[in-house]
């Protein structure tokens, strides 16, 4: 694996390289809507003459109340053109991971776009569980009547230290082409981050509104096969439940597969309300049913699967740009979307919002916790690599609004907290081992004792 990725590695920068030293062509472009986050924008303006591939994409809405929407640009070691070539080389999905693991790992975060209609920024930030730390530069933008637009910068040193020692991260450049390579992202980063707070004021503003409230009251149909091949009716696989969860799932995704076992259970159960689970397995582009068969069935013989299962259909827009894996649909027995969907693994909510549903209550967006219950009297924080091994020697801080408490992941991958409160607690990875990615995000666990899972991604 570590030779596959060295050479995956090297052909990227080869290629990364050469235009690197040319001149790009000045690019015209429209501006598109950005809908959460309430901007109809040209954001190619700002980075349409890159050498390197930029890339800004609308998150999930973080929260409702206030709310709050945030849109991401990202930036990458390579141009776009490259990225393609080497998604579209790979021989089989292991390759095919690979290659994606290294495009991901080239790239970095450089500012957000948010916007709230919170008048507070310390309550803006509150909400989504954000602090302000060394590096990053929050600046108010924009207001339009209750709405605030600000553009934050976030230290991308983790990226820049890739071309210090190239040969230690495992880069096939000499010194000097890695120095040219480090001014060419300072460069273009820069610019970007200096010109985008100003496109943010002086785009068309509209009113933001998550994609996903949209959503409620549509209707899901399509036509697809099942793993064996044989054709499938959306009608067909929903029409005998009151409430169908779909469950959207790929076997390259960890916490996909992770809650399999748990989402069996939960349709045995949900059979006895009339209920049940679909699952639509999507997988990456160019990749079919023959590549992924042996081992989906693996999976679902495995995690003792016996709800239906299906190949996610081409051109059916509710399975398109979704942001986020696993993904889940909550519909009646027509295909009609009752409610939020629910972006992420979030066990612990799937019966309780299905069981809220039956008994008629409106529900509100749902919020995935990363945490499912357990009946230990104490909080366990279990950490995963991407092949779903337990990583040893990950530092957690778990936190509530006094103190924190601090451990590290012992070899099955757990940190154990025996706290005597039964309460909500935010988890951090505060230092990842020097081979896997740090993970910034906040993690939090439930009100009752609960386990906490969190996967993270290696560094080559």
């Amino acid at each position: 694996m570590k030779k596959l990725l060295a050479t995956l590695l090297a052909a990227i920068m080869l290629l990364a390289c050469i235009p690197a030293l040319a001149e790009s062509e000045s690019v015209e472009s429209d501006p598109r809507p950005f809908p959460s986050i309430g901007l109809v924008m040209d954001d190619y303006s700002v980075y349409g003459n890159c050498v390197n591939f930029v890339s800004v994409e609308s998150q999930p809405v973080e929260h409702h109340d206030p709310y709050v929407a945030i849109a991401q640009v990202r930036y990458y070691a390579m141009p776009l053109t490259d990225i393609v070539a080497l998604e579209t080389s790979a021989a089989n999905i292991d390759e095919k991971n690979v290659i994606d693991s290294y495009i991901a790992y080239l790239s970095t975060a450089v500012g957000y776009i948010i916007v709230s209609d919170a008048a507070d920024q310390d309550a803006m930030l509150s909400a989504i569980d954000v602090q302000l730390e060394e590096g990053m530069n929050l600046q108010e933008v924009a207001t339009e009547g209750n709405w605030h637009y600000y553009y934050l910068t976030v230290p991308v040193d983790r990226f820049m230290g890739l071309y210090d020692n190239p040969e230690e991260s495992g880069l096939n450049i000499t010194d000097e082409e890695a120095a040219e390579e480090k001014k060419l992202a300072t460069d273009e980063i820069n610019a970007i981050n200096t010109a985008f707070p100003a496109l943010v004021k002086e785009s068309e503003h509209t009113t933001p509104e998550d994609p996903a409230e949209q959503l409620i009251g549509q209707t899901i149909q399509f036509e697809t096969t099942d793993l064996d091949g044989n054709p499938v009716k959306s009608e067909d696989l929903f029409k005998d439940n009151k409430i169908t969860l779909i469950n959207i799932w790929g076997t390259w995704c960890p916490a996909c597969t992770g809650e399999l076992g748990e989402l069996a259970n939960i349709n045995n159960r949900l059979k006895e309300k009339g209920c049940g689970v679909v699952g639509v397995e999507i997988e990456n582009p160019g990749v079919t049913i023959a590549d992924v068969k042996e081992d989906a069935e693996a999976l679902l013989k495995e995690n003792n699967v016996t709800y239906p299962s299906v190949w996610c259909p081409e051109g059916v827009s509710f399975f398109e740009n979704l942001g986020g894996y696993p993904y889940n649909y909550f519909v009646d027995s027509e295909g009609k979307i009752l409610t939020f969907p629910i972006c992420g693994a979030a066990i612990n909510e799937y019966e309780a919002v299905i069981d809220r549903l039956l008994a008629g209550e409106k529900v509100e967006a749902i919020t995935d916790t990363g945490a499912q219950a357990n009946g230990d009297n104490k909080y366990n924080v279990i950490v995963y690599d991407t092949d779903q091994k337990p990583v040893e020697g990950v530092v957690i801080q778990f936190c509530d609004d006094t103190s924190c408490a601090i451990q590290t992941t012992n070899a099955e991958g757990v940190a154990t907290f025996p706290v005597a409160e039964a309460k909500v607690y935010e988890v951090h990875v505060l230092k990842a081992p020097d081979e896997y990615r740090q993970d910034e995000q906040s993690y939090k666990t439930l009100e009752d004792y609960s386990d906490v899972t969190i996967f993270l991604d290696k560094a080559e």
